[in-house]
């Protein structure tokens, strides 16, 4: 995005300020992602499960997450996927696909749920995944990585800058969706890498996608034009 923007605008000077994502304390990379249950409204999830949190909108490819997990399931058969947020007019259409490919029980729409319910879930995943092919930043990225859940994303857009591929988790060629059920699979089924990456990624966001990096650099620039002016 900074790229569009310095090529449409052509400013002489710019400062590249990324939202940031909420801190986290470091106990969350004591939870166990594979047992236990947590409820979101309604339903009660069992471990694992990975997630995917944005807008129910044709544009986030929700309908590519299904398919990949169908995938997933055939090599991992205790996973589930959770779909948190309000339902939309695609929403209907995405539980069809979920009965075609035979995975309807697989797949979990919560509907809205609160604030701290959605923190829940970034908490307990196992794996995010982000199958939004255009996405400009991507601040669900950052806000799972900062849960210390690795992201499994495309290598395209907003995750090329704030996912660390083979680091935070894994950016899979666009749109190759064998490859991203692949590496879901591999994660899943070795804990230790799973862990690790889970912690870097927290590492990460803390390091260089917090708010309070965000407020710095604003309130940096914001000085200097102040002195300029005064």
């Amino acid at each position: 995005m900074a790229d569009e923007i310095v090529r449409i605008y052509k400013p002489t000077k710019w400062m590249d300020c990324p939202g940031g994502a909420k801190d986290t304390p470091k106990s969350v990379l004591k939870i166990n992602r594979y047992q236990g249950k947590i409820k979101a409204n309604s339903h009660t999830i069992e471990k694992p499960y990975i997630l995917y949190t944005s807008r129910h909108e044709p544009w986030k490819k929700f309908d590519w997450a299904i398919e990949v997990v169908s995938q997933v399931l055939v090599k991992y058969l205790n996973l589930k996927l959770v779909i948190p947020g309000a339902e939309t007019a695609l929403t209907s259409r995405l539980k069809d696909l979920a009965d075609r490919l035979g995975v309807r029980e697989k797949v979990i729409f919560t509907g809205t749920i609160s604030q701290r319910s959605l923190w829940d879930l970034y908490q307990n995943a196992a794996v995010y995944i982000f199958t939004s092919p255009q996405e400009d930043l991507g601040i669900v990225v950052e806000e799972a990585q900062a849960a210390g859940t690795p992201v499994v994303a495309w290598n395209s857009g907003g995750p090329t800058v704030t996912v660390v591929d083979g680091e935070t988790g894994y950016l899979v060629e666009p749109f190759y969706l064998k490859r991203m059920a692949d590496r879901i699979v591999y994660l899943l089924k070795n804990p230790s890498v799973r862990n690790q990456m889970g912690y870097a990624a927290w590492e990460h966001i803390k390091k260089n996608f917090s708010w309070q990096k965000h407020f710095d650099i604003l309130e940096k620039e914001f000085w200097k034009i102040t002195y300029k002016y005064k």
